[in-house]
């Protein structure tokens, strides 16, 4: 084609950064065969710009995004989670009915830095993206079983939309949770890095059966693997920003897996697994696992380095009928080791 027009669409992730698009042109003796997307079809040239877009960002007071909620050691509590660009105060404020936000609290404020990571990709320049502010505030003294509406935010900086749960009930004879592993993220786009398409479908039905419950309380239990991030920061905006949608809704927890944790200097690490642990984290030694966050327990493993502590690795806890129990074979499971004591 010597002349034309044509447009396409592509919904794009709040990376806390601007976008930059551009058109490329090639012939097929350009292409590198040797280096493909995750669909194994060779990634095009880019010796030949045609195009370049402004920069273009999202803009001021677009409110707190991948929110998530999770229990805490109280029956009575739900905690939430959500990111921003800054560090400035934000809060969660809730109440019984959309708009009736009879209770409010201040959310604690975590980050982690490139020099937390322990390896490439994930302190390199491909693959380290600024994760910004992590915000993390508990509602309090809920009634069992009760809907509640809650938004996150701040006056001066904007709110999220209103989203609500249904509160644990520790009198129900019922239990209703979605268990299932390594769902990892999709991206609308190729890359050199493999996603996994699959994971859309995955919450479009979980999110179908949470509204079909209408307002019975339910929970996800996510085992391992969760992003499939693997050192590419920006990975994680879209896992949290994928999962949204159903995470504000219910609880969302997790279990460490390889690819959230595994490196070679790993502080637990006994003499038969020496050819099983490799380098299936990416560089990343658990830390954005362990704060964007936080289940119930205290525990925890040292890194080995200037890196927080791993977090989230063995707890337990009851809803309804049933007592949940999570366990990482990443971590020391052998007798002696705190995790038995559950």
């Amino acid at each position: 084609m010597e002349i034309g027009s044509g447009s396409i669409s592509l919904p794009i992730t709040n990376l806390r950064s601007n976008y930059s698009f551009r058109i490329f042109r090639w012939t097929e003796s350009e292409v590198n065969p040797k280096r493909h997307d995750h669909d194994q079809n060779p990634l095009p040239g880019t010796a030949h710009l045609l195009a370049q877009s402004e920069e273009v960002g999202f803009e001021a007071g677009h409110g707190p995004e991948q929110i998530h909620l999770a229990y805490t050691d109280s029956e009575d509590e739900m905690r939430v989670m959500f990111v921003v660009g800054d560090k400035e105060e934000r809060k969660v404020k809730w109440g019984q009915g959309d708009g009736e936000w009879s209770h409010v609290t201040v959310a604690r404020v975590v980050r982690y830095e490139r020099e937390d990571m322990c390896d490439a990709p994930a302190n390199g320049s491909i693959g380290w993206r600024d994760p910004g502010w992590i915000h993390d505030a508990v509602m309090t003294n809920l009634k069992d079983g009760v809907r509640y509406y809650y938004q996150v935010g701040s006056d001066s900086k904007g709110w999220s939309a209103t989203q609500s749960f249904v509160s644990r009930n520790g009198n129900s004879d019922e239990t209703i949770a979605f268990l299932f592993g390594d769902m990892g993220t999709a991206t609308p786009y190729a890359t050199f890095h493999r996603t996994q398409d699959e994971s859309i479908s995955t919450m479009k039905w979980i999110l179908r059966d949470i509204e079909d419950i209408g307002d019975k309380h339910a929970f996800i239990s996510h085992i391992g693997d969760i992003s499939y991030a693997r050192g590419y920061s920006w990975l994680w905006d879209h896992f949290f920003t994928q999962i949204e949608s159903v995470a504000s809704k219910v609880p969302y927890h997790v279990c460490i897996g390889n690819h959230e944790y595994d490196w070679p200097l790993q502080p637990w690490k006994p003499d038969w697994s020496y050819s099983i642990y490799g380098t299936d984290g990416g560089g990343e030694c658990g830390v954005p696992y362990s704060l964007k966050f936080n289940m119930p327990g205290n525990s925890s493993e040292p890194t080995g380095t200037r890196a927080p502590a791993t977090r989230n690795l063995y707890y337990s806890f009851d809803t309804g009928a049933v007592h949940f129990m999570y366990i990482s074979t990443e971590t020391n499971f052998l007798p002696g080791a705190a995790s038995i004591t559950l």
